[in-house]
């Protein structure tokens, strides 16, 4: 999958991305919600968004919102924060997954591996494997 990370921190994309690109995910990076709207209006071929919550400039959040507000058709995205309680409980409609900061990567990987089933699925129908869009 294309994956977009979106973190001010650099140190934990570098991370998240080493273990994503070993898993077959092609990344693209951003360093505040700003930088990931023009991603997802440039209309990458985009299949997932990973957020932090607080960033200068712009926070997950208030990407979140942007992308609603202006109806721009957006990946699922899955939020992490390092205090999820200061997540707006009106964004939860709007994401995929909100995961605390420091989450075992299983919990991430496991996230995105069931975005990935969910965008296609192998159905096998009267003897023939066909692959349908969800």
């Amino acid at each position: 999958m294309n994956i977009l990370l979106v973190d001010d921190s650099r140190e934990l994309i570098e991370v998240v991305e080493e273990v994503l690109v070993r898993m077959g995910h092609r990344i693209v990076r951003a360093y505040n919600g700003q930088e990931a709207y023009k991603h997802i209006e440039e209309n990458e071929d985009l299949d997932l968004v990973i957020s932090d919550n607080q960033m200068p400039i712009m926070t997950g959040p208030e990407l979140i919102m942007s992308l609603v507000e202006m109806k721009v058709p957006y990946p699922p995205i899955i939020l992490w924060s390092g205090n999820v309680h200061t997540i707006p409980s009106d964004i939860s409609s709007y994401v995929f997954e909100i995961l605390p900061k420091g989450t075992d990567f299983d919990n991430i990987l496991n996230c995105v591996a069931r975005i990935g089933l969910s965008k296609y699925s192998k159905i096998f129908i009267a003897g023939n494997l066909s692959t349908t869009k969800f």
